[in-house]
């Protein structure tokens, strides 16, 4: 069996870089979706805010290695709701959007709702309130 050098493991990684929003009465904006797209970009660019130590050594991210063909994967999670326009923005920029809804069915779908009646789920997923 051949073991991959270090940097042949970080170069094989996947990564999910996310923000999350916890809103109760605003929904995330066209703003918000920039900025998370903007970060990426700069993270792909490796060129971000790196602290020094007292030898002017980078030591924050010295072992994230993304280069152009990295993959990575924004997530911009919420426990409100898109405007019509981040979420939008959300799909031209393959930004996977994940709201209340969405984290509703996820939870409604877990084991934690085993056993419970299709009458029981609707009523749970009709009792989450859409902001618009």
């Amino acid at each position: 069996m051949q073991c991959l050098t270090a940097e042949e493991q970080n170069s094989n990684l996947l990564y999910v870089i996310g923000q999350a929003k916890h809103y109760t009465n605003q929904s995330v904006e066209t703003s918000e979706i920039r900025e998370l797209a903007g970060s990426v970009y700069l993270l792909r660019a490796n060129n971000f805010a790196k602290k020094r130590n007292e030898k002017g050594d980078k030591v924050i991210y010295s072992n994230l290695k993304i280069d152009a063909f990295t993959p990575v994967v924004p997530c911009f999670i919420t426990s409100n709701y898109f405007s019509k326009y981040a979420y939008i923005l959300c799909k031209n920029a393959s930004i996977i959007a994940v709201d209340r809804l969405s984290l509703s069915l996820n939870f409604l779908f877990s084991n934690k709702f085993k056993g419970m009646s299709q009458k029981d789920i609707l009523k749970e997923i009709l009792n989450v309130p859409r902001i618009s």
